[in-house]
């Protein structure tokens, strides 16, 4: 296995780029297929979105290893 299959890169490198499409593109311009998604690219809130934005990365061949930096609330409810 060569070693950029193994690594994979922060959405949040790329906050300057808001859609998808850019964060997908830039990914692949530095030979990653991986990626940790933040709340910069996906609301994850957003459930009826999700399944689309996740079989977007499907298809373009990035996987998405993990979701990061999600704010807690202080409402214990």
């Amino acid at each position: 296995m060569n070693i950029a299959e193994e690594l994979a890169v922060q959405s949040y490198c790329y906050r300057g780029f808001k859609t998808n499409e850019e964060l997908i593109a830039k990914v692949r311009e530095t030979n990653l297929s991986r990626v940790e998604l933040c709340g910069v690219h996906v609301d994850f809130a957003d459930d009826d979105r999700l399944d689309e934005i996740i079989a977007l990365y499907e298809r373009e061949g990035v996987e998405i290893i993990s979701i990061g930096v999600c704010g807690i609330s202080q409402d214990e409810a």
